[in-house]
């Protein structure tokens, strides 16, 4: 739910400020200052969730391999051999079919765990230590951080947005005040189409992790490896094998759509910086120079396997960032954002404040129509639920628990 409340909020604030990215966002908003830190601040977020996609391919030839140099050169070759070229073209919107690939291969994983934690379940051979006493506010609290790290998607829902809208029409002030007066606020919006979408796919994603927990639960019991196909593999080594080889080709097609935000969260740092330092308006040339385009490419994943090679666990890695940069990103800045949302007048409003409206916002649609309550009511949901995350996690590292 609150995933879903999160794509939909920066649906929506994508929509009022016509723009493709997080600094877009902040920029609107803010100023371009703190558009620059988030930026950065995604960039960097982005780099450690790629980082951790790394490390899975570097668990799966760590399996294969007789050494550790091997690993690391295996890890290394499928960075500069499979993620370079597919991070390299320009539209994320080209990631399609390699995307559609990439669920299939999570989708044959998700049903080979329910199948063999099914038969064990049937056959009455599922392991002891399934059920568990109920976990406690902060065990839960942990295990929802890692949770909101798994299923972060919205640093590219901006781009997403902006490459699923249609182009439109804008005929000025004038038409704008004309389709509020004839009701055109009810017709379907750009947000009204994505939404649903959006919310359709998180709830895929939801049954999918939901099914992977509790049947890779029931197969081998508690506790589980962080990895629970390094436990099929060790059971079933034919099929573990396969679900191990499909988990890592997933992850290789799905991690060059992170590069894309990351690229144009730097690209966009970069110019606020050369206008700050040149004293000048900013310029960003969009889109960027082919040899600056291919440099932040090449760096973004040289250090991101840097890192995959160098870090070990991976866990503590994905709690970390869910916590301290993924919740302050994907949940309170949004909220923040929907809180600086200009009124929309109500309907029978005067032409003055119809005319205001068209001026400051361009022609209406439901996004800018959407009543105060609702955006407050979503920010407030995901301002609670982001500093509870935050104040979990502090809570655990208080008590010395990772």
């Amino acid at each position: 739910v609150t995933t879903a409340l999160s794509i939909h909020a920066l649906a929506i604030l994508s929509e009022h400020t016509s723009t493709s990215s997080y600094g877009g966002i902040a920029a609107a908003f803010f100023g371009p200052a703190f558009a620059a830190f988030v930026d950065f601040s995604v960039s960097l977020l982005l780099v450690g969730v790629i980082s951790g996609s790394i490390i899975v391919l570097r668990d799966y030839f760590a399996e294969l391999c007789p050494s550790e140099l091997c690993t690391t050169l295996s890890t290394a070759g499928t960075a500069l051999v499979v993620l370079l070229p597919l991070s390299l073209p320009r539209r994320i919107g080209v990631m399609a079919y390699a995307s559609a690939i990439s669920i299939t291969a999570f989708a044959f994983i998700v049903g080979v765990l329910v199948v063999f934690g099914a038969g064990r379940l049937a056959n009455g051979t599922a392991r002891a230590g399934v059920w568990t006493k109920p976990a406690t506010a902060l065990q839960l609290g942990e295990c929802f951080r890692v949770i909101v790290y798994a299923t972060a998607c919205q640093m590219q829902v901006p781009a997403v947005f902006a490459g699923a809208k249609p182009p439109r029409d804008d005929a000025g002030a004038a038409s704008a005040v004309a389709s509020v007066q004839a009701g055109s606020r009810r017709a379907p919006s750009a947000v009204a189409r994505f939404v649903p979408v959006a919310a359709g796919a998180v709830t895929g994603m939801v049954v999918l992790f939901s099914l992977t927990a509790i049947f890779g639960v029931l197969a081998f019991g508690v506790p589980v490896k962080d990895n629970v196909l390094v436990t099929l593999k060790e059971q079933q080594p034919t099929m573990g094998g396969v679900a191990y080889l499909c988990l890592s080709a997933a992850v290789a097609l799905a991690c060059p759509l992170l590069v894309h935000p990351t690229r144009d969260g730097i690209i966009s740092l970069i110019a606020e910086l050369r206008a700050r330092v040149g004293g000048r308006a900013r310029v960003q040339v969009d889109p960027p120079p082919l040899a600056l385009h291919v440099g932040i490419t090449v760096g973004v994943i040289a250090l991101s396997t840097t890192i995959a090679l160098t870090f070990s666990e991976i866990m503590v890695l994905f709690g970390f960032l869910g916590a301290f940069a993924l919740c302050p990103l994907a949940f309170l800045f949004p909220a923040a954002c929907l809180l600086r949302l200009p009124w929309t007048p109500p309907a029978g409003a005067s032409s003055a404040e119809l005319l205001a409206v068209a001026a400051a916002d361009g022609p209406p649609s439901s996004a800018r129509a959407r009543p105060r309550g609702e955006a407050i009511a979503i920010a407030v949901w995901l301002l609670a639920v982001g500093l509870a995350t935050i104040g979990i996690t502090i809570a655990s590292y208080a008590t010395g628990s990772k």
